[in-house]
């Protein structure tokens, strides 16, 4: 083993170790700031009126599924460390990035749809 083939792993390791402060600094390149965890309270969901708890707890599943696309993200940043190769059918590292942000992205949706809103000159 070379330090070529450890240094990798062990970056990769220690992101998985510090999740919250990886997918936090994914996040940031956004530049909006940083994550929040917890159950999501959406200001535009009072629109759809007694549906709006409904609309929180969806944008919430969301959110958690961002951080496991995240997480699916590194592993495969990893995967392609590992010299997996599929003889050019399959690029893991930038799947691996499109993972990572797609999912700092989605674990903070509410700042996404606004965002969203805001450039396609939405209403609603």
């Amino acid at each position: 083993m070379t330090v070529g083939d450890v240094l990798p792993v062990l970056i990769i390791g220690a992101m998985v170790a510090n999740y919250a402060d990886s997918l936090n600094a994914a996040w940031q390149t956004f530049g909006t700031g940083s994550l929040s965890y917890g159950a999501i309270n959406y200001p535009g969901a009072s629109a759809f009126g007694p549906l709006a708890p409904a609309v929180n707890a969806v944008l919430t599943l969301a959110a958690m599924f961002g951080g496991f696309f995240g997480l699916k993200g590194l592993v495969l940043i990893r995967k392609a460390n590992n010299g997996a190769s599929t003889h050019g059918a399959e690029d893991y590292v930038w799947k691996g990035l499109g993972h990572l942000f797609g999912g700092a992205a989605l674990a903070n949706i509410p700042r996404m749809i606004d965002a969203a809103r805001a450039s396609l000159h939405l209403v609603w």
